[in-house]
Parts: C-alpha cells; sequence; structure tokens
C-alpha cells in the first residue's frame, strides 16, 4: 500500500487545490515580470517624451 494511500481524501483535494492555487499564482507572477522587463524601457521612454512636451508647454505659457 503506497504512503499517498494513507492521507485521508479531504487533505488530498487540500493538497490539490493548494498546488494549483501555487501554479497559477506562480504563472502570474512569472508573466507580470515579463511584462514588466518588455515594456518597461518603452514606459520609461513615453515618460520622459511627456516630461518633455510638458516642459515645453509651460516655457510657451510663461512668454
Amino acid at each position: 500500500m503506497p504512503a499517498f494511500g494513507l492521507i485521508p481524501m479531504s487533505y488530498r483535494i487540500i493538497g490539490v487545490v493548494v498546488f494549483l492555487v501555487v501554479l497559477a499564482g506562480g504563472s502570474a507572477a512569472l508573466a507580470w515580470r515579463l511584462q514588466d522587463w518588455r515594456y518597461g524601457r518603452q514606459l520609461a521612454e513615453l515618460a520622459g517624451l511627456q516630461a518633455e512636451k510638458l516642459d515645453q508647454l509651460t516655457v510657451a505659457a510663461a512668454t
């Protein structure tokens, strides 16, 4: 008789659910990190362009 058969069914179900939640959370975290890596530079560049445009508007409004 394998040791897995000694674990009550309710504990097995809880274990599988916990495993699936951890697996889904890990996958989501990995996807989040990959998207941050891919789009981080583009967002920083756009923020710099926006700041530059706001500076130009401020100078134009001050004159």
